[in-house]
């Protein structure tokens, strides 16, 4: 019994059907294939990497000429929820990688066309490193730092829970400059090839597995002049704006687990009979399904509002903050809902909603905390 929640269908581009039939082929084809095992091995999928790469996915916000497909935001979150049906963990590779991109874009002045090419193709792995031991949800409290030197910067610091950091070739390190503000931080475009640089063992994660989150490690590292994302000094104000975009792609990541959860639970409910009927015949199995698919048509509208708005130019703070709260929520009760409607097979490894479950919860965490997210819209829309 297929879940039949429409998605929004307006303005896509002119080829987004023809983008979304690939993508749909991937995620029933490989994708599904590989998700349980990916999930158990937790080794980065490379090969399955470079295939999205290839049809497009990483990065199919930017321009043509630099790897991707001119898609409007919204259609590429259409095309994260879908993946995300399937697995967690390659809708989040196709997150990072377009927040990855989209920052170089947005600042990087031309000068790292090349290295966006290879963050579209899949040629290049990138990761964002900003998350530090004693610095989480504050920004500001960073201690990794960059000093001037001849020619350029070096970094001394370290990095944890980077996605990625196991295996990334680029990755843009936001750093405090020597004798600034609280905001004077500065972004900068580091080659894991770079003489210091280091990385720790793998993090054993409870979800989104096979991402390689790692802690990064920088010591003494040098970065000459040319490697300056954006403007020295400007990274705080660069990353929080960035970090719209990041929570939108969070949204839709967890849009897709809620309906990729939901699907199976439906799909279980009207094949298992309990007391002589399906149930899926139970009223309270129609009223949970029916709350989540009302909640989810709610807040993939919101989405689109704030994907619209980004577009434009403007920057959607209470927006975006909103459509990755609730749909964040969304995904960890549809999940865990999930498990319930299975019974006891839903708390085993035999099925996968308990992945679903297990890879829903950092939506509640990454891109800012839940509860970041409320004092973000609280002071969006209300003027001190």
């Amino acid at each position: 019994m297929p879940l039949n929640i429409p998605y929004w269908e307006k303005n896509h581009a002119e080829d987004a059907a023809a983008v979304f039939d690939v993508v749909q082929k991937l995620a029933e084809g490989p994708i599904r294939a590989h998700a349980v095992e990916l999930d158990r091995t937790a080794e980065f999928p490379r090969a399955l990497y470079r295939q999205l790469g290839a049809a497009g996915c990483l990065a199919p916000r930017l321009p043509v000429d630099l790897g991707g497909i001119g898609l409007p935001t919204y259609d590429y979150c259409r095309m994260i929820m879908m993946v995300a049906q399937e697995s967690g963990t390659i809708g989040n590779a196709i997150v990072s990688a377009g927040i990855a991109a989209n920052y170089l874009y947005a600042y990087g002045d031309g000068k790292f066309d090349d290295v966006i090419r290879g963050y579209a193709d899949g040629s290049l792995v990138p990761a964002m490193a900003l998350t530090e031991p004693t610095s989480g949800s504050d920004l500001r409290s960073l201690r990794t730092s960059a000093t001037p030197v001849g020619g350029g910067y070096r970094i001394n610091g370290e990095k944890i829970w980077i996605t990625k950091g196991g295996v990334c070739d680029r990755v843009m390190v936001l750093a405090r400059l020597p004798g600034e503000s609280s905001d004077g931080l500065i972004g900068l475009l580091v080659d894991t090839a770079s003489e210091g640089f280091s990385r720790g063992k793998n993090e054993d994660l409870m979800g989104m597995r096979g991402l390689a989150t790692a802690s990064l490690f920088f010591n003494d590292v040098f970065v000459p002049e040319s490697q300056v994302v954006g403007v020295p000094g400007g990274g705080f104000r660069q990353t929080v704006q960035a970090l719209s975009f990041g929570r939108i792609l969070v949204a839709s990541l967890a849009i897709g687990l809620a309906r990729g959860a939901l699907r199976r639970a439906v799909d279980y409910t009207h094949e298992r009979k309990q007391f002589g009927k399906r149930i899926w015949d139970f009223q309270n199995t129609k009223f949970r399904v029916g709350e989540f698919a009302a909640r989810l048509l709610a807040v993939e509208s919101l989405l689109a509002r704030a994907c619209s708005e980004y577009d434009l130019g403007r920057d959607p703070v209470a927006e975006a903050s909103s459509a990755k709260l609730l749909a964040s929520d969304i995904a960890m009760e549809a999940s865990t809902f999930a498990v319930q409607a299975h019974g006891g097979i839903g708390f085993s490894r035999h099925l996968d909603v308990e992945r679903f479950m297990r890879d829903s919860k950092i939506t509640q965490i990454y891109e800012g905390t839940n509860e970041i997210q409320r004092s973000i819209i609280a002071r969006a829309v209300v003027s001190d």
